[in-house]
């Protein structure tokens, strides 16, 4: 009696540690590892000169405290405008994604309450382009928009003061004389030329500021901190200065143009300079303008420059690939996002070794050593075509062997260090090829299967298209009986079985795809968006669909069962990644919904809600059973890691 009682009783300790490992890893918080980059936007610099805030295209607002060296979060809203109170880089006004409304907040972002009475033009809400604090009153606050301009009285109120129903695309104040404004303006009803104007009453009234500027668009209009008085602008992408009361354009030598720019504490201007060949080089200035020197530039498409105040030295440009900081005012420049991914994830594969590679965004394929802390760029060899969001595929039998295709198909024998184009044969001319799935048979030596599809004209979809390899590679040939029907293929990692899904139902393969037999007829309700065998058991197959169902067979295919338990996935499969340790609960990655495990009770979240981290989350997922370590790729926010053991 008393063995059955501590029989029952080490039962029940094992349920309990499993159970309270599972709460564990749903508790457990997913991580932003990068890769860091592909993200910079708009740059504020704050009267700190250690901390910065920008503003991103997809992940939302970040801040600096170490002078742009490094980033961190602060809210995943989107803000296209802010202004930084001088006195307390806490507070600030910020315009939100759509630009059309005003919040203000006091905790660095964090948490914001509107402040947008009076912001109206003909019971609209305008545009907002940029906000100008006051020189004399930082509690004053100017807001440049589509509409006009508008002043914030530092109470409560913002009222309509010039330009009623223009684009008001640059503004500025002299900081010395702050009765001098400089305006440049649009008609957007007419898309007519820009207007250069001037006040010298504090906005009473304006007058055309005269002399030699472009005529198209105007902004933004800046002051020189060193020459008193002077201003600066860019004219259609061409430097002006205001001075002797008069617009002048600068000498920058053709074919070079500048559309965006940042001067300095020390009176540096500083340009990105773009020639009609589209090649970007950087300029300086120290002399207002008046002579430049080109210096090389990082390998981007600059959006933004800016100077951190106090800082004589440094500049931070945002670009589409990220942000890049300079420490000698321009000359040169290293990456600086650390903490900051704003990546399209196109897939991620785990190596037996613990290596994770990733195809984020258009930068080719990643590499990482050492569980997502830092990650390397491993291109040598691909060609442009591959740098969008390749298929990832490692061999399970040799870590080094890693499989990326694109538009092509290329291989590495060294861990992603080179590649090599693999020469998979084409259709027919006209198609454009995208390749969706690469499968390894772990059981055979050289046997690797390649699914893809292809467009024709205006993204009609030809195909699908199924390729067979018996020799590593050296030849590839179309998948006899399912090149052009196979909508899903899947191959078993324990005896190499390989099954079919297409419009004449599921089949099976036990000789590489040389014979098929048709297991079942598929119903035409189902949907599937991808197909995977157990680790372990090669008649256990799990079917994910797009209308957010998990099917699941136990007899190779002959009948499925929904597993409709537990929390409801609602949205499309996108990929299904097992812990050999556990195969009969894999983890699967739902569109906009999350990442769900199957337990005993039905689905499960997996990791701490996070609705910005779920509302991103694509197909790519991968289990690293080296580490026990979960990842999942995003829409915009780069990779996310989930340490479950």
């Amino acid at each position: 009696m008393a063995s059955m009682k501590r029989t029952a009783c080490l039962a029940a300790l094992v349920a309990w540690i499993v159970a309270s490992s599972w709460v564990s890893a749903a508790a457990g918080q997913w991580q932003p590892v990068g890769p860091y980059g592909h993200d910079g936007y708009r740059l504020f610099p704050t009267k700190n000169p250690k901390i910065l805030y920008v503003t991103t295209f997809y992940t939302g607002l970040y801040r600096s405290d170490d002078a742009g060296q490094s980033w961190h979060a602060v809210n995943p809203d989107l803000f296209g405008a802010l202004s930084v109170d001088p006195r307390n880089p806490d507070v600030m006004f910020m315009a939100p994604g759509t630009f059309d409304k005003v919040v203000r907040s006091v905790d660095g972002g964090r948490t914001f309450v509107l402040a947008a009475d009076g912001l109206l033009y003909r019971d609209l809400n305008p545009q907002i382009y940029s906000f100008l604090r006051s020189p004399t009153d930082p509690d004053v606050v100017f807001a440049a928009t589509n509409s006009g301009l508008f002043r914030y009285d530092g109470v409560s109120h913002w009222d309509l003061i010039a330009f009623p129903g223009l684009a008001v695309t640059g503004f500025a104040i002299d900081p010395l004389s702050p009765a001098i404004w400089h305006a440049a303006t649009t008609d957007p009803a007419l898309q007519g030329p820009a207007d250069t104007l001037i006040s010298t009453d504090a906005g009473a009234t304006w007058s055309h500021a005269p002399g030699e500027i472009g005529p198209e668009e105007v902004g933004p209009i800046f002051f020189d901190p060193v020459r008193p008085h002077r201003a600066y602008a860019l004219a259609n992408c061409q430097p002006s200065v205001f001075t002797g009361g008069a617009w002048r354009t600068l000498p920058l030598k053709a074919p070079f143009f500048a559309c965006t720019a940042a001067m300095t504490d020390t009176g540096r201007w500083i340009t990105v300079l773009v020639d009609r060949n589209d090649r970007e080089s950087l300029a300086t200035s120290d002399d207002g303008g008046e002579t430049w020197s080109v210096h090389s530039a990082p390998h981007d498409i600059f959006f933004r420059m800016a100077a951190a105040a106090g800082e004589n030295d440094v500049v931070i440009a945002s670009g589409s690939r990220g942000l890049w900081r300079s420490v000698d005012g321009g000359a040169t420049w290293r990456a600086a996002s650390r903490g900051i991914s704003g990546f399209i994830v196109g897939d991620l594969a785990a190596a037996a070794d613990g290596t994770v590679f990733a195809s984020p965004g258009g930068e080719g394929v990643f590499r990482s050593r050492n569980a997502g802390q830092s990650w390397e760029r491993t291109s040598r060899g691909l060609n442009a075509e591959a740098t969008g969001t390749p298929v990832l595929a490692v061999d399970p039998r040799d870590a080094a062997v890693v499989w990326a295709g694109g538009a092509e198909l290329y291989r590495s024998r060294d861990a992603g260090q080179s590649w090599e184009g693999m020469g998979l044969p084409h259709e027919s001319a006209g198609k454009h090829r995208v390749i969706d799935r690469i499968l390894v048979d772990p059981t055979r030596q050289g046997v690797v299967y390649v699914h893809a599809f292809a467009s024709i004209g205006t993204g009609d979809i030809a195909g699908p298209f199924v390729y067979r390899t018996l020799d590593d590679g050296r030849t590839w040939k179309p998948l006899p009986g399912f090149h052009r029907t196979a909508w899903l293929l899947a191959v078993a990692p324990s005896d190499g079985t390989l099954y079919a899904w297409g419009s004449g139902g599921l089949f099976v393969s036990r000789d590489t795809g040389s014979t098929w037999q048709r297991v079942r007829q598929t119903p035409q309700t189902i949907f599937g968006n991808t197909l995977m065998v157990d680790p372990g058991r090669s008649n256990v197959l799990w079917l994910g669909t797009y209308n957010g169902e998990v099917l699941r067979s136990t007899d190779g295919g002959h009948s499925f069962v929904n597993l409709a338990k537990g929390e409801p996935l609602l949205n499309p499969i996108g990929s299904l990644a097992f812990d050999p340790a556990a195969p009969e609960h894999p983890y699967v990655s739902v569109e906009i919904s999350g990442v769900f495990q199957w337990r005993r009770d039905g689905w499960q979240r997996v990791g701490a809600r996070n609705p910005f981290f779920e509302a991103t989350v694509t197909r790519a997922l991968a289990f690293d059973a080296e580490n026990g370590t979960l990842y999942a790729g995003t829409s915009t926010r780069g990779i996310f890691r989930l340490r479950l053991r």
